[in-house]
């Protein structure tokens, strides 16, 4: 944490004194490598450059959003790459195709070329990036998946199948995380400036229905945020964004966690899956956590995640730290670490499952995203602690009452700031379900 105190201070010497001390603070509390041996520490190491894509509807405020991100981030003492939007690059440069009078074939064709452009420019601006060690934001203006929701399903198909290509690993492995901003015709429609429109879009009808296809491509990705327009300003949601950003990088900022959770209740019959609406969308997907041994700063733990959909799996080391030992006491319990997610091989991943905690168990459970009334929220169902139960995340500060929330569940309390409902505390063997171990 010092070194990284002192990179900024020799980056940005003409920072206010109080403003230094700010920053020092943010910092002082970030995860560190794993020491249980050399190669966990060689693993966070390698990995240290980050790529975010900023997706949305038109008149999102992605622009000024990617802009000031930039300049706060190298403040930080990042060093920022921003990826210009492909489509803006290849109109803005002469082609002129009308996507709507084209036959079903030349629509594949070319979007698989511009497919392929996004993935190739985004590919090079990691070159550039692994030119030197500096920690390192990659921002995307938008990203591969976009393309999905300008296509037809069958097109969409049809393109992957013809490349060799999975949509889980497009959206997965390519990204370490996704921020939506919703366009403004959703929920801000006075703020919404035709003049600015993106290429495929007219109305605001339309630009929200392109702006809900974005989300159904990418918000099963494991570190999806979404930033709507119910804000008092615009300068708030940028804010967000940004909060979104030092959390996917690893400086929390004084913004609280993103998601409160709830118990739900169980039911008297065998399933032990809360039910859902019928017809609603819903991404599923397994996840496997496990701890690993724990280390000298008493105040970090460090998993690793094995998440699969589709049998596609994608591998994370998650590192936390705490400003107090990770097994306080219940009463001195808070849910206030600091969380660095990186994606990491699958050689890695086995690697550093050898260094896993002999006092705790992989923890097991399926995970269902979904959106409802506007609002993304995911349940999680565990399936080898003793009873085993459900939990319902919903965006910080959301109101439970105020999301009218499906009739098919009940929500017994929150349990946000309950120790007993950490994954750290449910991963003791004391809570294994005995069934699961024969």
């Amino acid at each position: 944490a010092t070194k990284v105190y002192e990179l900024i201070k020799s980056q940005k010497k003409s920072i206010e004194p109080e403003q230094e001390e700010k920053d020092k603070k943010k910092i002082e509390y970030l995860p560190i490598a794993p020491d249980t041996t050399k190669m966990a520490m060689s693993v966070q190491k390698r990995h240290n450059v980050y790529k975010i894509v900023l997706t949305g509807g038109p008149c999102a405020g992605k622009t000024t959003s990617i802009a000031l991100i930039a300049d706060r981030l190298r403040e930080r003492g990042f060093k920022v790459l921003c990826v210009p939007e492909a489509a803006t690059l290849v109109f803005g440069g002469g082609v002129t195709i009308d996507v709507t009078k084209m036959t079903p074939n030349e629509n594949i064709k070319f979007h698989k070329t511009l497919a392929n452009y996004i993935m190739n420019q985004e590919d090079r601006f990691i070159e550039f990036a692994n030119l030197s060690d500096t920690p390192t934001v990659i921002i995307c203006d938008r990203g591969v998946l976009d393309i999905q929701a300008y296509m037809e399903p069958e097109g969409w198909q049809a393109l992957l199948d013809e490349s060799g290509w999975n949509a889980v690993q497009l959206r997965d492995k390519r990204y370490d995380g996704i921020i939506h901003l919703v366009t403004a015709a959703d929920g801000a429609v006075e703020y919404y400036n035709l003049a600015n429109k993106a290429r495929y879009e007219s109305s605001p009808e339309v630009a929200v229905a392109v702006d809900k296809r974005l989300r159904a491509s990418w918000y099963g990705h494991p570190q999806y945020y979404l930033i709507d327009n119910y804000n008092k300003t615009f300068q708030e949601k940028i804010q967000k964004a940004f909060e979104a950003v030092l959390r996917l990088v690893g400086v929390e900022s004084s913004a609280p966690k993103y998601f409160d959770k709830y118990l739900i209740k169980k039911e008297n019959n065998d399933d032990i899956f809360p039910a859902l609406p019928e017809g609603l969308q819903v991404e599923v997907f397994t996840i496997e956590d496990t701890f690993l041994a724990p280390q000298k700063e008493k105040n970090v733990e460090s998993k690793i995640r094995k998440r699969g959909q589709q049998g596609v799996y994608f591998y994370q080391l998650y590192t936390t730290s705490y400003p107090r030992d990770v097994d306080t006491g219940e009463n001195d319990w808070k849910n206030d670490g600091v969380e660095v997610k990186k994606q990491i091989t699958g050689r890695d991943y086995l690697d550093l499952y050898e260094m896993r905690d002999p006092t705790r168990i992989t923890l097991k459970k399926v995970r269902r995203c979904f959106f409802w009334n506007g609002q993304f929220m995911f349940i999680d169902t565990f399936l080898n602690v003793k009873g085993g139960f459900s939990l319902l995340f919903v965006t910080k500060g959301e109101k439970i009452e105020d999301l009218k929330l499906p009739t098919t569940f009940q929500i017994e309390r929150e349990v946000s700031n309950e120790k007993e409902y950490s994954s750290y505390e449910l991963a003791k063997i004391c809570n294994q379900n005995k069934s699961s171990s024969k």
